[in-house]
């Protein structure tokens, strides 16, 4: 009975030290610090693949992202934060027109690339707060999305793109992967829960809040960082084990710092039940936080960043906008609320 009691106990302890685990990431400087992970056997499942899904949670802690990277495998893909200048400096956040592109690399077979570029709208990204972004292609549908936090932001329909380079090799540069880093120009944010697979997945079985569950390795996982190390210079691939280095800068460049994903957190749970309906719409929108949060301003921009509706609200969780004035077309509609900030592309028709 007493050996029965202490398994119990040792049972009941380790479930509680998975339960309350902390939840890491992992945070770049934006000067000198750098990920790299070494390409292998593993990220060559890419090689030549059409259909793929590229997907990550960001933070992005400085306002400066004008071509800063987010992820890239060299000679195979990209995706980049951008920053129309409208401005006079980037550091003008008046314009508000952060997005970012994807960059596919495509060999002209003659030692050069005539890389296709497919962008977002703008307005998409959010400084201070978890961004999860997703890259899709799909032959199957043939169609290449990109999402923030499950909104579909391509800015204008587009074709499946051609399958990844098959051997994503250019001079003495192989294919190694590298996070927020890319010719020398460095990102200011945190990093979590990194995934690629070699299919085209459904947006609605992605995560929807950085504190999701995290996901397992299945056969079409190419590549899972999780971060939950919490110490040291590395972390590990889940796939096959092998280690991404976060410290890949050079000497005497600092490693990747070590964040608790509780701490980095604001309150956006609530945020995704929010409801924009319909969408598209024609006369009218309605805007319904299904939660305890309430509503404080609702602006809708079109795809210049010009404000064409900006209301004030007191205490509200659904309101009822009339658009029947709007131009069809793609605006971007912004909700600020008790529990955070969140924007969603709106379709006029």
């Amino acid at each position: 009975m007493k050996k029965t009691l202490q398994l119990s106990a040792i049972m009941l302890l380790f479930v509680a030290s998975n339960l309350f685990a902390t939840d890491w990431a992992v945070k770049m400087n934006g000067v000198d610090t750098r990920i790299m992970y070494p390409n292998d056997a593993t990220m060559d499942q890419l090689n030549g693949v059409q259909d793929f899904t590229i997907e990550l949670w960001v933070k992005p802690d400085s306002i400066v992202l004008n071509n800063k990277l987010i992820i890239k495998r060299f000679y195979s893909f990209a995706l980049t934060f951008f920053k129309d200048a409208a401005t006079a400096t980037e550091a003008d956040d008046t314009d508000n027109k952060r997005r970012f592109y994807f960059t596919h690399y495509l060999s002209n077979g003659t030692g050069g690339f005539n890389n296709i570029y497919v962008n977002t709208i703008d307005n998409v990204i959010t400084i201070g707060e978890w961004n999860h972004i997703v890259a899709i292609n799909n032959s199957v549908t043939n169609t290449f999305k990109m999402y923030v936090n499950g909104v579909d932001v391509t800015l204008e329909a587009t074709a499946a793109l051609p399958a990844l380079e098959v051997n994503p090799v250019s001079g003495t540069y192989v294919a190694n992967m590298y996070l927020g880093y890319a010719s020398s120009t460095y990102t200011n944010a945190t990093f979590d829960k990194v995934r690629i697979k070699k299919e085209a997945i459904d947006i609605a079985t992605t995560q929807t809040s950085i504190t999701s569950a995290a996901y397992a390795v299945d056969a079409k996982t190419v590549a899972l960082f999780n971060f939950n190390e919490g110490t040291g210079t590395t972390s590990k691939n889940e796939v096959n084990n092998a280690d991404i280095n976060l410290a890949a800068g050079v000497a005497p460049a600092l490693p990747a710092t070590w964040v608790d994903v509780a701490a980095t957190a604001v309150k956006t749970a609530n945020m995704v039940a929010l409801k924009i309906y319909p969408n598209p719409a024609i006369e009218t929108v309605e805007i319904n936080t299904n939660s305890n949060a309430v509503l404080n301003s609702v602006s809708i921009s079109d795809l210049t960043g010009k404000i064409v509706k900006n209301l004030e609200l007191l205490n509200q969780n659904k309101q009822i906008i009339n658009v029947k004035d709007l131009s069809k077309g793609i605006y971007f509609i912004k909700i600020q609320s008790s529990e955070g900030e969140v924007s969603r592309k709106l379709v006029i028709q």
